[in-house]
């Protein structure tokens, strides 16, 4: 394998909620961020490894001979069922802040795609282009999920769209 770079386009990154809190406005500094903040999604230890900085997930890496990882959210992929939409704003903001230190540990090996929240579609294109320009996000997640909001082919996700064919 030492010929070929292998890179996992579909790692994940498991948040940390104290680092998220301290990154967000007082208003938002609360005692559960998200649905399933509290799960144990590692049941208990046993489903592998659980790297919680920067230098745990390089480790991992090493240890499975990966080049580079794309990192998505776990906990924030329940974005989309917030019904606070400036709280949703705001936690994507966080969250995006927290990735781009976390990718600063080796920026060759570590990339993130930017959370946005749909729930205000031209927040979520602000925040699309903020964390790409400023941050270094290499794209973006989207939840499944949105509550009382259109299918994802409707023309009111138009200006996160552009904002997406913009930044190419």
């Amino acid at each position: 394998m030492a010929d070929y770079k292998v890179i996992d386009t579909d790692g994940h990154v498991l948040e940390s909620m104290d680092g998220l809190r301290k990154l967000l406005p007082p208003r938002w500094q609360r005692g559960r961020l998200g649905v399933g903040d509290n799960w144990d999604r590692n049941l208990r230890g046993k489903l592998g490894q659980e790297p919680k900085s920067p230098q745990d997930q390089l480790a991992a890496l090493d240890k499975d001979e990966i080049s580079l990882m794309v990192m998505y959210p776990t906990t924030c992929l329940s974005i989309g069922v917030i019904r606070e939409v400036p709280f949703a704003t705001a936690l994507t903001h966080a969250y995006n802040d927290w990735m781009h230190e976390f990718c600063r540990a080796d920026p060759k090996r570590l990339k993130f795609v930017a959370l946005v929240a749909p729930q205000d579609i031209d927040e979520a294109a602000k925040e699309l282009r903020r964390a790409v320009k400023d941050l270094g996000a290499v794209g973006a997640t989207l939840p499944t999920y949105v509550p009382n909001r259109p299918d994802w082919s409707d023309r009111f996700y138009d200006p996160l769209y552009s904002e997406a064919q913009h930044l190419d």
